[in-house]
């Protein structure tokens, strides 16, 4: 996800299947799960806590087809093996998608000059990667439509054919497990551990947020076409037009402009400031550990302290900033947790 070296990679998703497969086998254990159970049909006084956690251990072995016959079970196997399989090869595609769009500053008029600063040049025009680091922005600021149109469609085709032929046949496979396991549909599965239970209360609820949403966002659409054919003498709205007339729209209401107002947020600040934050609000001390290897320059390491007992609670990696070859989302990615020694001390 976030090497820049494609060998550290491909090895990481090898990893990430052997481990996914591991845990899969830990999930299945029949002795433990009949333990498990045993324990809580016994009806013993626990805590909130501990309650909570011996349910999630009931449910998640099976989910994991605890209750299953040894045939169903290696068919649940294999079931999972491939699905583990097509969303790792989902995301290798993703990340092994190197395409760029070479423009012109004409072709990116309305984008601040900080921006332009940061593409590579190339034969008189800027090297535009396909991220969201990237395309964002450009779909928030470029003032010409063609441009928003071509990135726009360029990033959706992230991935190609190879990536849609894939969902087509997750969405058969995942079917196929959420029957074998004695769920309606994947929806259901999926939504189970969540508080909405089932697909149903999902559904009823979106339809309750559309009935009371469309007309307001029918009025908004009209607002960013009249907004558009002001600007450009079209109103043939797109998709690619939404996050930049959504901007405009901001502008005109309150006379913002966010482009200056980054200026005073320089990256430096706002890291210290946030970590400050979090500091102060849950009584944390976070310290950087420099001359650390780490997969990048730009990677910090910080250990995490307990400001009042001064004990150590974990470390995390800051990698924000977006590079050829990286996951372009912005996420959280748990590496070890945190856990208890049976010494006392935490890990």
């Amino acid at each position: 996800m976030v090497s820049p070296s494609e060998d550290i990679c491909r090895a990481s998703a090898e990893a990430e299947k052997r481990l996914d497969s591991h845990f899969l086998l830990c999930r299945q254990r029949e002795d433990v799960y009949r333990v498990v159970k045993a324990f809580t049909e016994r009806g013993e006084r626990i805590g909130p806590e501990a309650t909570r956690f011996v349910q999630y251990l009931v449910r998640e072995f099976e989910r994991n087809g605890a209750k299953l016959t040894q045939t169903k079970k290696k068919e649940m196997e294999k079931l999972k093996s491939l699905i583990d399989d097509l969303n790792l090869k989902y995301i290798q595609n993703m990340n092994d998608f190197t395409k760029f769009l070479l423009l012109s500053e004409e072709e990116l008029a309305g984008m601040p000059l900080e921006f332009l600063k940061d593409l590579e040049e190339t034969d008189g025009k800027r090297k535009v990667l396909l991220t969201g680091y990237y395309v964002t922005p450009i779909l928030e600021h470029c003032k010409v439509g063609s441009t928003r149109k071509q990135i726009a469609v360029a990033y959706g085709q992230k991935g190609g054919n190879q990536n849609v032929a894939i969902l087509e046949k997750l969405v058969q496979i995942r079917h196929r497990l959420a029957r074998l396991l004695g769920y309606s549909n994947y929806s259901d599965f999926a939504i189970e551990p969540r508080m909405p239970m089932t697909s149903r209360k999902v559904l009823e609820f979106l339809e309750e947020m559309s009935e009371q949403l469309s007309d307001l966002a029918n009025r908004e659409l009209t607002v960013l076409k009249e907004l558009k054919m002001k600007e450009e003498g079209d109103a043939q709205f797109g998709m690619e037009d939404l996050l930049y007339y959504m901007k405009r729209g901001e502008q005109h209401k309150v006379d913002l402009d966010i482009g200056e107002i980054k200026r005073y947020f320089p990256v430096k600040l706002v890291i210290s400031g946030m970590l400050k934050m979090f500091q102060d609000l849950f009584a944390l001390r976070f310290e950087e550990i420099k001359d650390v290897e780490v997969w990048h320059d730009t990677v910090r390491l910080f250990s995490v302290w307990d400001a009042s007992s001064s004990d150590l609670l974990g470390y995390f990696f800051l990698d924000i900033f977006s590079r050829e070859g990286k996951y372009d989302h912005t996420c959280v990615v748990a590496l070890q947790n945190g856990c208890m020694c049976s010494n006392g001390s935490r890990k």
